[in-house]
């Protein structure tokens, strides 16, 4: 990393988050692995406990992508916060319609998606938009 490509506040910011994230993700992911039988209310559609358990691999491999090019503040990083939130918001998504099609209803379709997605857009979309601002200025190298 040179001089050029020094992190702001708010990259900074959203690595300590992706990084308490994917320790808390990973040893939660273990957790329900190893305790599936004994979790009151886990869902015993094996389906979509498989479903699910794909998605979660999804999710940790972009996550683990993301976190290193904007780590290094790689060149294609602005194409890689698009990729990112995207599969997050889709993948979210699909995983509540699949709980509604599966019908299982302590955790089917609520009001919490469009929650979650709006707070998504809004971080992606100021992600992204503070991103083109430090390129528009040169105070990284992302082209």
């Amino acid at each position: 990393m040179n001089k050029k490509n020094k992190k702001s506040i708010y990259m900074w910011i959203l690595l300590v988050i992706l990084a308490l994230y994917l320790f808390f993700f990973v040893f939660s992911e273990l957790f329900i692995i190893l305790n599936s039988g004994l979790i009151e209310g886990f869902s015993l559609n094996y389906t979509y406990n498989l479903f699910e358990f794909i998605f979660m691999q999804i999710s940790l491999i972009f996550m683990i992508i993301f976190t290193f090019k904007l780590f290094y503040v790689k060149k294609d990083l602005l194409l890689w916060v698009h990729i990112f939130f995207a599969q997050a918001i889709i993948l979210n998504f699909i995983s509540k319609l699949l709980l509604a099609i599966y019908n299982i209803p302590q955790y089917s379709l609520s009001p919490n998606i469009i929650l979650y997605t709006i707070v998504y857009i809004v971080i992606w979309v100021t992600f992204y938009l503070h991103l083109k601002k430090l390129k528009k200025n040169k105070k990284i190298n992302i082209d």
